[in-house]
């Protein structure tokens, strides 16, 4: 699973010789996927925090659509702050834009933005005035997140933590729902999923599925153990964490 993991990083990082690049020689990838992540780095927090855990992620792979404007966390400084959290990107590498298509039919502002398919290295510290500092690198790729989710299996990656945290509810652009993410934990051999269940609308799903059949529902189905749920956020409610088996 890790060197599958190492071998997919390296292939997306190219011949870029930077922080990526220095991670990957001396790091063993466990990967935390979360699709339309938009700018919300609160699971760097909460998984820090979460002692219990055998294994949490040491890296972070982040995908959204994020049609409306130039992402603001692209730079260093701070990407957010209120009383209780800062959230501050200590370094940003551009690493390489990769050939990703763009289906009109599955979102809503089918213009391609100059950044769709570039990917970022980003090292983000978040710091909790309650829980203390946190700092984890996060890949981020700017593309719609079935468009990834297919290309990560052809490619066999391995996503040990998933996330499914208001889905769709952050108008970055894609109007198709997040119901083929539970089709495809067993093929991306998650151990981790952890969801605020708000499942949105679905929308568009056949087309999701015309477009790439490996996300449709199979015989390879997950078994959903509840482990522990907390309060994530106002926003979010309840977030529940799921052992898969």
């Amino acid at each position: 699973m890790t060197n599958f993991n190492l071998n997919f990083l390296k292939k997306i990082n190219g011949n870029t010789k930077g922080r990526f690049a220095e991670w990957l020689d001396s790091n063993k990838p466990v990967i935390g996927y979360y699709p339309s992540a938009g700018n919300d780095f609160r699971p760097l927090l909460h998984l820090g925090l979460d002692k219990a855990l055998m294994q949490h992620p040491n890296i972070y792979v982040y995908t959204s659509y994020m049609s409306f404007g130039e992402p603001t966390f692209l730079s260093e400084g701070i990407a957010y702050q209120d009383t209780h959290t800062t959230v501050r990107i200590t370094y940003a590498e551009e690493v390489n834009k990769l050939d990703f298509p763009l289906h009109k039919s599955l979102v809503d502002f089918p213009e391609r933005k100059p950044y769709y398919g570039k990917v970022y290295f980003l090292m983000v510290q978040v710091e909790s005035r309650e829980c203390g500092t946190f700092e984890s690198p996060v890949v981020y790729f700017f593309v719609e997140n079935a468009t990834f989710a297919d290309f990560a299996l052809r490619e066999k990656a391995s996503f040990e933590f998933i996330f499914q945290l208001a889905y769709g509810m952050g108008w970055g652009g894609s109007h198709t729902g997040c119901c083929w993410l539970t089709n495809v934990l067993k093929k991306l051999q998650c151990r981790w999923f952890i969801t605020d269940l708000l499942y949105t609308n679905n929308n568009y799903i056949a087309e999701v599925y015309k477009l790439f059949p490996a996300l449709t529902p199979s015989d390879i189905r997950p078994v959903l153990s509840s482990v522990k749920s907390c309060l994530w956020s106002q926003f979010n409610g309840s977030v529940d964490w799921f052992a898969v088996g």
